[in-house]
């Protein structure tokens, strides 16, 4: 997604806009995730596959605490399902006020928040 096309969806708060480029920059997901949090209401539902769940917390891991603790903070209920496996059980066994469910296999990621 180029920085003008996410510019857009930033300022009209992920509404109103049918996109459906990849976003490649994980700078621009995490902030997306991070803003998104801020607009939810009543819940945020992800999918999250193995690799970039293990991308995620060794790059990331400070901000999407972050992210976890603002939706504690604003009572939004997190839903995730991962593909858990021996590389990432202890750390998923470690995340809190989520429900977690498992997919063998799972490829890919998608969010849905409302």
């Amino acid at each position: 997604m180029d920085e003008l096309t996410f510019r857009q969806l930033k300022d009209s708060k992920y509404h109103r806009l049918i996109i459906t480029e990849v976003i490649f920059d994980y700078n621009m997901m995490l902030e997306m995730i991070y803003d998104s949090i801020s607009i939810t209401e009543k819940g945020y539902d992800a999918v999250i596959d193995s690799s970039m769940f293990n991308f995620t917390m060794s790059s990331f891991k400070e901000g999407i605490e972050l992210i976890a603790k603002r939706a504690q903070d604003n009572g939004i209920r997190v839903r995730t399902i991962f593909d858990v496996n021996k590389y990432n059980l202890n750390i998923i066994k470690k995340i809190k006020h989520h429900e977690i469910k498992h997919i063998d296999g799972l490829k890919g990621n998608f969010v849905i928040f409302a």
